[in-house]
């Protein structure tokens, strides 16, 4: 899998250049240290690993926002101290393609949750860091609108969780899972038996937009 790391900070810059390009599975084939620096450049990959805040210049929005127009195939990862998932909203997004994950720094305490966070976004998963919609206020943005149990296992969903291990963790049926979230799709509006979406990608990205309009702790 090749992939493209864009970070400013050097310390972490050359950790995660040294730890990816030792895998097995991974082949670093390039390396940016700012956004000017990274959109000057068209170096064919599968996954981006993005941090967001890259000092002076294009920030890694900008970046990936490009990038993806470009490549709609190329598969995001943010990176980031920022506590703002809904940036995923500003990427072009088409469900049939490349995924989108956003991983808080602190959540990373190991190499192995972000190759798992990147081998999910290369499945064309949307992932949102569960630490950063933990505890959400659901009285504006039209959460509201949800059940308890279906907000959960929306959560659940953008967080990458497949729906047997949501039924396992919750102690119901997969059918459970589904019906609550085809409920929630429909709450909301969204056609969940339309064949032509990818039901869990369109579920993480509606909870996300919904997140978006609540105001979040810091």
């Amino acid at each position: 899998m090749r992939l493209i790391l864009v970070e400013d900070e050097p310390l972490l810059r050359e950790l995660l250049a040294e730890n990816l390009g030792e895998s097995g599975e991974h082949e670093l084939v390039a390396v940016f240290r700012d956004g000017a620096s990274a959109l000057a450049a068209q170096v064919p990959a599968d996954v981006a690993i993005v941090d967001i805040d890259l000092g002076e210049g294009p920030d890694g929005i900008a970046v990936a926002a490009r990038w993806r127009a470009v490549d709609p195939t190329l598969a995001i990862v943010f990176l980031s101290n920022l506590r703002d998932p809904a940036v995923l909203l500003e990427v072009p997004h088409d469900s049939s393609v490349g995924g989108l994950a956003y991983l808080h720094k602190r959540s990373a305490t190991s190499m192995t949750v972000l190759v798992d966070t990147i081998a999910r976004a290369a499945r064309g998963e949307v992932v949102i860091d569960p630490v950063l919609s933990r505890d959400i206020p659901v009285t504006s943005g039209g959460l509201e609108a949800l059940t308890a149990h279906q907000r959960r296992i929306l959560q659940l969903i953008a967080s990458g969780s497949s729906n047997r291990a949501i039924a396992d963790s919750l102690g119901v049926p997969v059918k459970s899972v589904e019906n609550a979230t085809a409920g929630a799709l429909r709450s909301l509006g969204i056609d969940g038996a339309d064949p032509s979406i990818n039901v869990r990608v369109v579920a993480s990205l509606t909870y996300l937009s919904l997140l978006s309009r609540v105001d979040r702790p810091v």
